[in-house]
């Protein structure tokens, strides 16, 4: 193996690598924002779904 196909392989670890990390990195990201937004969201829709169903009537006895 000569010098320069060594130096390649080196580059294409080191792109393995890179790609590798940058993508775990935004699998963190978006785990974080999902765990961000979500509890919000959620609170929002049962607000939302609070306002618009109204509360059953009670019915009165005669």
């Amino acid at each position: 193996m000569t010098p320069h196909e060594r130096d390649g392989q080196d580059m294409a670890s080191q792109v393995s690598t890179a790609l590798t990390t940058a993508c775990v990195l935004l699998l963190l990201a978006l785990i974080a924002t999902i765990a961000l937004i979500l509890p919000a969201e959620l609170a929002a829709q049962s607000r939302t779904l609070r306002t618009v169903t109204p509360s059953p009537e009670v019915e009165h006895v005669r």
